[in-house]
């Protein structure tokens, strides 16, 4: 159960599929702004993938994705998520 002021993804994690070799694909209500600080991340969309480095932004607005860290040593990211209404989220 979510805490008053808390948004509530519609789909549990993972309810998305994923494509092989991918786990965690999700999607929730929000905009996110996401700064890459150190390490590098690989940003996973149903038919992409974004490499970030540091100093890299990334803003989502509402997509199935998932996150993945390739190298062997921790990625360091800096992330604000501001509650937004989505009616094109997929409810699956």
């Amino acid at each position: 159960m979510a805490q008053p002021g808390l948004l509530v993804d519609p789909n549990p994690l993972g309810s998305y599929g994923s494509p092989p070799g991918v786990v965690g694909m999700h999607a929730s209500a929000t905009v996110d702004c996401v700064l890459q600080v150190s390490g590098e991340s690989v940003f996973v969309l149903e038919d992409n993938e974004v490499r970030l480095r540091p100093g890299d932004w990334l803003v989502i607005n509402g997509v199935v994705h998932s996150w993945r860290n390739d190298l062997d040593e921790p990625a360091v990211l800096i992330g604000v998520m501001v509650g937004a209404e989505h009616d094109g989220i997929p409810k699956r």
